[in-house]
């Protein structure tokens, strides 16, 4: 159950109407939030609304009478009936609760009372207690108010009683429900918080204690079984011991030693390697170095016979010119 709006109409402290709302403005976002003023504000009228509108009264108000509405015999009500707390000089006031049921279904619930031709000096008329479906307004109250009263206790999932010892804790209340035996907290948190969601959380930690319980007692059994060693078997042990350390040392400082190896022998590959491609390197250099020097031997044969060049253009001249007197 979850409540989601408050509407107040001249009732005690509170003029005209009033509503707040939980699921619209600054309320719809606040995980908790406080009720505050002055004496006389309205703060405890706000909370006695919840409970007029679901319940037909109030904690404030005093036990109940067997029918909840004395007349006194002057025409006057008694201070315990609920229509005492309708503003004085109104001629009717009432308080308006939607809600979200049990069910997940949103419902409106409304008491009301006025004075007779809704006159500020009428007598009052018999309280009225309705209920509907909030969304689309169908009627839902029984005949009579303890019928709508049964309907909105089973929508709600809580009694007045339980409604009042969990939910909407009175002035001095909050004992009762903290002197209630363990039992009916129980089922109280349970209506509370949704079903079965107590009754599971209770379960789960019934279950975890059991498993707890198992290992505590598993670790007991073999503490129980564990016998001390004697003294010449726990000399023995710790000799043990100090031989299976120096084992372990000796082989820490072996693999030490091949760890080194493995490095040396690595570098010694890579050396290797870089040797490998020097000797490469130079052949290629005294291969081209080896053709560099044939091509500088032919170069020089051409330049020593370019010195020769005017001879041998004088000798062609020569030939050309006895050629042409022959001729």
């Amino acid at each position: 159950m979850r409540i989601l709006s408050v509407t107040v109409h001249n009732l005690a402290s509170l003029a005209g109407t009033t509503t707040v709302d939980f699921e619209n403005g600054p309320l719809a976002a606040a995980p908790t939030f406080a009720i505050t003023g002055p004496k006389g504000a309205g703060k405890t009228t706000l909370l006695d609304a919840v409970c007029l509108a679901l319940y037909g009264r109030t904690p404030r108000l005093g036990a109940r009478t067997r029918d909840g509405y004395t007349v006194e015999g002057s025409g006057k009500i008694s201070s315990h009936d609920p229509r005492s707390i309708v503003r004085r000089g109104c001629g009717e006031g009432w308080a308006e609760v939607v809600f979200l049921g049990r069910d997940r279904v949103r419902y409106r619930a409304r008491w009301s009372a006025r004075r007779a031709r809704r006159q500020a000096t009428g007598r009052f008329q018999k309280a009225e207690h309705a209920l509907w479906a909030a969304d689309d307004g169908t009627p839902l109250s029984g005949s009579t108010r303890t019928e709508t009263l049964a309907r909105i206790e089973d929508k709600v999932g809580l009694s007045y009683e339980e409604f009042t010892r969990s939910v909407l804790l009175a002035q001095g209340e909050f004992a009762a429900f903290l002197r209630a035996p363990a039992g009916k907290r129980a089922e109280l948190l349970e209506k509370i918080s949704g079903g079965e969601l107590y009754t599971r959380l209770s379960i789960a930690a019934h279950q975890r204690a059991r498993q707890e319980k198992e290992k505590l007692d598993q670790l007991e059994r073999k503490l129980a079984d564990a016998t001390p060693l004697t003294p010449a078997e726990r000399a023995q042990v710790e000799a043990e011991a100090e031989k299976a350390e120096r084992r372990l040392k000796e082989a820490e400082r072996r693999l030490a030693h091949l760890e080194r190896a493995e490095r040396w022998y690595q570098e010694l590959a890579a050396r290797e390697k870089q040797w490998k491609e020097s000797r490469e390197h130079l052949a290629r250099a005294e291969g081209e170095w080896k053709a560099s020097r044939d091509l500088a031997a032919e170069l020089e044969a051409v330049r020593r016979a370019g010195r020769h060049r005017h001879v041998l253009a004088a000798k062609d001249e020569a030939e050309s010119r006895h050629r042409a007197r022959k001729s």
